[in-house]
Protein backbone atom coordinates (compact mmCIF):
# COMPACT_ATOMS: atom_id res chain seq x y z
CA UNK A 1 0.00 0.00 0.00
CA UNK A 2 1.02 3.35 -0.55
CA UNK A 3 1.02 6.13 2.16
CA UNK A 4 1.30 10.01 1.58
CA UNK A 5 3.13 11.64 4.82
CA UNK A 6 1.93 15.55 5.89
CA UNK A 7 5.01 16.57 4.03
CA UNK A 8 3.80 15.07 0.89
CA UNK A 9 6.68 12.70 0.44
CA UNK A 10 5.45 9.03 -0.33
CA UNK A 11 7.43 6.40 0.81
CA UNK A 12 6.08 2.28 0.18
CA UNK A 13 4.40 0.12 3.07
CA UNK A 14 4.59 -3.70 2.89
CA UNK A 15 1.64 -5.31 4.98
CA UNK A 16 2.78 -9.21 5.50
CA UNK A 17 -0.24 -10.90 6.76
CA UNK A 18 1.44 -14.04 8.02
CA UNK A 19 -1.62 -16.09 9.25
CA UNK A 20 -2.27 -17.86 12.47
CA UNK A 21 -4.08 -15.37 14.74
CA UNK A 22 -6.37 -16.58 17.50
CA UNK A 23 -9.44 -15.32 18.88
CA UNK A 24 -8.98 -12.06 21.25
CA UNK A 25 -10.22 -12.98 24.78
CA UNK A 26 -11.85 -10.30 27.56
CA UNK A 27 -12.84 -11.53 30.86
CA UNK A 28 -14.79 -9.25 33.16
CA UNK A 29 -15.59 -8.76 36.43
CA UNK A 30 -18.00 -6.26 38.30
CA UNK A 31 -20.04 -5.71 41.42
CA UNK A 32 -22.24 -2.88 41.23
CA UNK A 33 -24.66 -1.35 43.92
CA UNK A 34 -27.72 1.22 43.62
CA UNK A 35 -29.28 2.69 46.56
CA UNK A 36 -32.01 4.93 47.38
CA UNK A 37 -30.58 6.25 50.32
CA UNK A 38 -33.35 9.16 50.66
CA UNK A 39 -36.89 10.10 48.69
CA UNK A 40 -34.36 12.27 47.36
CA UNK A 41 -31.33 11.11 46.61
CA UNK A 42 -29.27 7.82 45.17
CA UNK A 43 -26.44 6.86 45.04
CA UNK A 44 -24.87 4.10 42.37
CA UNK A 45 -21.27 2.55 42.36
CA UNK A 46 -20.03 0.16 39.97
CA UNK A 47 -16.61 -1.40 40.45
CA UNK A 48 -15.06 -3.58 37.90
CA UNK A 49 -11.71 -5.46 36.84
CA UNK A 50 -11.12 -5.95 32.44
CA UNK A 51 -8.36 -8.66 31.41
CA UNK A 52 -7.99 -8.03 27.84
CA UNK A 53 -5.72 -10.94 26.34
CA UNK A 54 -4.41 -11.99 23.46
CA UNK A 55 -4.69 -8.38 21.55
CA UNK A 56 -3.84 -8.45 18.02
CA UNK A 57 -1.13 -5.46 16.91
CA UNK A 58 1.19 -4.42 14.22
CA UNK A 59 4.78 -4.98 14.85
CA UNK A 60 7.90 -3.87 12.22
CA UNK A 61 10.11 -6.79 10.31
CA UNK A 62 12.77 -5.40 8.99
CA UNK A 63 12.71 -5.81 4.27
CA UNK A 64 15.59 -6.61 2.55
CA UNK A 65 13.70 -5.63 -0.54
CA UNK A 66 15.96 -2.85 -2.58
CA UNK A 67 12.87 -1.30 -4.16
CA UNK A 68 11.12 -0.85 -0.46
CA UNK A 69 12.10 2.76 0.10
CA UNK A 70 11.55 2.60 4.31
CA UNK A 71 13.20 -1.33 4.51
CA UNK A 72 10.11 -1.84 7.34
CA UNK A 73 7.17 -4.03 6.70
CA UNK A 74 4.50 -4.69 8.59
CA UNK A 75 2.92 -8.08 10.38
CA UNK A 76 0.11 -8.62 12.90
CA UNK A 77 0.65 -11.22 16.02
CA UNK A 78 -1.20 -12.05 19.23
CA UNK A 79 1.14 -9.46 21.17
CA UNK A 80 -0.89 -7.16 23.70
CA UNK A 81 -3.11 -7.52 26.56
CA UNK A 82 -3.85 -5.29 29.59
CA UNK A 83 -5.83 -5.22 32.89
CA UNK A 84 -7.73 -2.77 33.88
CA UNK A 85 -9.35 -1.92 36.92
CA UNK A 86 -11.38 0.99 38.34
CA UNK A 87 -14.34 2.49 40.04
CA UNK A 88 -17.23 4.79 39.17
CA UNK A 89 -20.12 6.20 41.22
CA UNK A 90 -22.99 8.30 40.20
CA UNK A 91 -24.80 10.49 43.43
CA UNK A 92 -28.04 12.14 42.43
CA UNK A 93 -29.75 14.44 44.44
CA UNK A 94 -33.50 16.16 44.03
CA UNK A 95 -33.75 19.34 46.75
CA UNK A 96 -37.33 19.81 44.50
CA UNK A 97 -39.85 18.48 42.31
CA UNK A 98 -37.92 21.01 39.22
CA UNK A 99 -34.29 20.91 40.71
CA UNK A 100 -31.94 18.10 40.64
CA UNK A 101 -28.16 17.70 41.61
CA UNK A 102 -25.54 14.50 39.77
CA UNK A 103 -22.04 14.28 40.42
CA UNK A 104 -20.25 11.64 38.88
CA UNK A 105 -16.77 10.49 39.56
CA UNK A 106 -14.82 7.44 37.60
CA UNK A 107 -11.06 6.23 38.54
CA UNK A 108 -9.61 4.12 36.02
CA UNK A 109 -6.34 2.30 36.26
CA UNK A 110 -4.60 0.31 33.52
CA UNK A 111 -1.36 -2.41 33.95
CA UNK A 112 -0.36 -3.06 30.66
CA UNK A 113 0.91 -7.45 29.93
CA UNK A 114 2.01 -7.06 26.73
CA UNK A 115 4.52 -5.62 25.02
CA UNK A 116 2.40 -1.91 24.45
CA UNK A 117 2.24 1.22 26.71
CA UNK A 118 -1.18 1.48 27.62
CA UNK A 119 -1.07 2.75 31.44
CA UNK A 120 -1.80 6.07 30.42
CA UNK A 121 -4.16 5.64 27.15
CA UNK A 122 -7.83 6.58 29.88
CA UNK A 123 -7.48 9.07 32.42
CA UNK A 124 -6.63 7.89 36.00
CA UNK A 125 -9.79 10.44 37.09
CA UNK A 126 -12.71 11.86 35.43
CA UNK A 127 -16.41 13.78 37.18
CA UNK A 128 -19.20 15.33 36.08
CA UNK A 129 -21.39 17.82 38.26
CA UNK A 130 -24.95 18.65 36.55
CA UNK A 131 -27.09 21.24 38.32
CA UNK A 132 -30.35 21.42 36.53
CA UNK A 133 -33.13 24.15 38.01
CA UNK A 134 -36.81 24.15 36.97
CA UNK A 135 -37.32 27.96 36.49
CA UNK A 136 -41.30 27.35 35.35
CA UNK A 137 -43.04 24.18 34.56
CA UNK A 138 -42.15 24.46 30.65
CA UNK A 139 -38.78 27.06 31.61
CA UNK A 140 -35.35 24.59 32.75
CA UNK A 141 -31.76 26.04 33.46
CA UNK A 142 -29.01 23.28 33.65
CA UNK A 143 -24.93 23.97 34.42
CA UNK A 144 -22.84 20.49 33.70
CA UNK A 145 -18.84 21.03 34.48
CA UNK A 146 -16.64 18.01 33.17
CA UNK A 147 -13.17 17.21 34.24
CA UNK A 148 -11.32 14.96 32.36
CA UNK A 149 -7.78 13.90 33.77
CA UNK A 150 -4.34 13.99 31.63
CA UNK A 151 -4.05 10.77 29.70
CA UNK A 152 -1.90 9.87 26.08
CA UNK A 153 -2.75 7.70 23.32
CA UNK A 154 -0.62 5.25 22.53
CA UNK A 155 1.00 6.44 19.51
CA UNK A 156 1.60 9.96 21.33
CA UNK A 157 2.31 12.46 24.20
CA UNK A 158 0.76 13.31 27.25
CA UNK A 159 -2.73 15.52 26.82
CA UNK A 160 -3.37 18.08 29.43
CA UNK A 161 -6.31 17.89 31.27
CA UNK A 162 -9.36 18.80 30.41
CA UNK A 163 -11.93 21.53 31.99
CA UNK A 164 -15.39 22.03 30.34
CA UNK A 165 -17.85 24.22 31.24
CA UNK A 166 -21.74 24.15 29.40
CA UNK A 167 -25.12 25.74 30.00
CA UNK A 168 -28.33 25.39 28.69
CA UNK A 169 -31.73 26.81 29.00
CA UNK A 170 -34.60 25.42 27.54
CA UNK A 171 -38.28 25.93 27.00
CA UNK A 172 -40.82 23.29 26.31
CA UNK A 173 -44.30 23.83 24.53
CA UNK A 174 -47.20 22.13 23.57
CA UNK A 175 -48.81 21.91 20.00
CA UNK A 176 -51.32 20.34 17.89
CA UNK A 177 -50.67 16.29 17.53
CA UNK A 178 -47.34 16.94 19.97
CA UNK A 179 -44.97 18.64 21.88
CA UNK A 180 -41.37 20.49 21.05
CA UNK A 181 -38.81 22.15 22.68
CA UNK A 182 -36.16 24.79 22.03
CA UNK A 183 -33.08 25.20 23.94
CA UNK A 184 -30.30 27.38 23.90
CA UNK A 185 -26.94 26.25 24.47
CA UNK A 186 -23.51 27.47 25.10
CA UNK A 187 -20.45 24.69 25.44
CA UNK A 188 -16.84 25.25 26.42
CA UNK A 189 -18.22 28.61 27.94
CA UNK A 190 -14.65 28.96 30.06
CA UNK A 191 -12.92 28.87 26.82
CA UNK A 192 -10.62 26.49 27.70
CA UNK A 193 -7.89 25.27 24.57
CA UNK A 194 -9.66 21.66 23.98
CA UNK A 195 -7.12 20.14 21.60
CA UNK A 196 -7.68 16.45 20.05
CA UNK A 197 -4.12 16.34 19.76
CA UNK A 198 -1.71 19.26 18.95
CA UNK A 199 1.02 17.01 17.48
CA UNK A 200 -0.81 14.34 15.25
CA UNK A 201 -4.12 16.60 14.37
CA UNK A 202 -3.20 19.99 15.36
CA UNK A 203 -6.53 21.61 13.20
CA UNK A 204 -8.92 19.18 15.49
CA UNK A 205 -9.43 21.89 18.53
CA UNK A 206 -12.77 22.92 20.28
CA UNK A 207 -13.39 26.11 21.49
CA UNK A 208 -16.49 28.02 22.84
CA UNK A 209 -20.06 27.36 20.67
CA UNK A 210 -23.06 28.57 21.23
CA UNK A 211 -26.21 27.52 19.59
CA UNK A 212 -30.11 26.86 19.23
CA UNK A 213 -31.44 23.34 19.36
CA UNK A 214 -35.09 22.50 18.13
CA UNK A 215 -37.10 19.54 18.42
CA UNK A 216 -40.96 18.87 17.42
CA UNK A 217 -42.55 15.31 18.96
CA UNK A 218 -45.47 14.11 17.03
CA UNK A 219 -47.83 11.66 18.18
Amino acid sequence: SVCLLSDCSIYEQLILASGGLEPEVIRERELGYYAALTRSTSADIRIYRQELNRLITDYQLSSSDPFVVTPTMQDFANRDGAIIYGLEAQFSYRPGTRDRVVFGYANTRIRDTGQGDAEDSAPHVSGSLMLVRGLTDTLQASATYYYVGSMSFTDSHMLKPVRRLDLRLAQTFGMSGGDGSIALVAQNVLDDDLEYDPQLDPGNSFGRRIFLTVGLNYR
